[in-house]
């Protein structure tokens, strides 16, 4: 009875820190996508900036181009910005 009580603990004790981890995952990622936005606007800032100074500037590559699919949109942005 004693054993079957310990087990039951361990195995809450098991998902708890499943649940744990991936709420710390879940944040990690959110808060790196709004690292992410917050270098974009500052970004968008310098470039619109940019675009009213001079006159042929079109804009970035990655503004030029977009990718066909949302997911690899990450990707070409940061391919194209080295």
């Amino acid at each position: 009875m004693v054993r079957l009580q310990n087990q039951e603990q361990k195995e809450e004790l098991q998902r708890c820190e499943r649940e744990m981890l991936e709420k710390e995952f879940a944040l990690k990622e959110i808060e790196i996508n709004k690292q992410i936005r917050s270098q974009d606007a500052k970004l968008q800032q310098i470039l619109d900036e940019l675009k009213k100074r001079c006159k042929g500037y079109l804009g970035q590559l990655y503004e030029l181009i977009k990718p066909i699919n949302k997911k690899y949109d990450i990707a070409v942005k940061v391919s194209l910005s080295k």
